[in-house]
This record gives structure tokens, C-alpha cells and sequence, in this order.
């Protein structure tokens, strides 16, 4: 168990360690802004395939 906690000191007191934490950090703030992004624009596009199917079925006398 001491072997561990060396292990885990150390690498929180070295440079590399932090920086892959501020990668993680990073990294999971893009996925965040990317699964946002997704949510938003699928409706977008939804909203938007569903006015143009109504139109092409105004155009062709198909259902509403």
C-alpha cells in the first residue's frame, strides 16, 4: 500500500501529470461542447426536412 502512494505522489508532483490532467479537462470540455452542438442541430435539421417534405407534398397533392 506505501508502494502505491509513492507511486501516486509522484505523479502528481510531476509536470506530465498535470499537464495530461488539463488534457482531460480540455477534452471534456470539447465533447460537452459537441454533444451540446448535436442536440441543437439535429432538431434544426429535423425542423427543417419536415418543411420541405410538407411542401414537396403541397406541391404533389400527397397528405400533409
Amino acid at each position: 500500500m506505501f508502494r502505491f502512494a509513492q507511486i501516486a505522489v509522484s505523479f502528481f508532483r510531476k509536470e506530465e501529470g498535470a499537464t495530461s490532467i488539463e488534457y482531460a479537462v480540455m477534452l471534456s470540455l470539447i465533447c460537452g461542447a459537441i454533444i451540446s452542438s448535436v442536440g441543437v442541430l439535429s432538431t434544426a435539421i429535423r425542423d427543417s426536412f419536415n418543411r420541405s417534405g410538407n411542401a414537396v407534398n403541397s406541391v404533389l397533392g400527397g397528405p400533409p
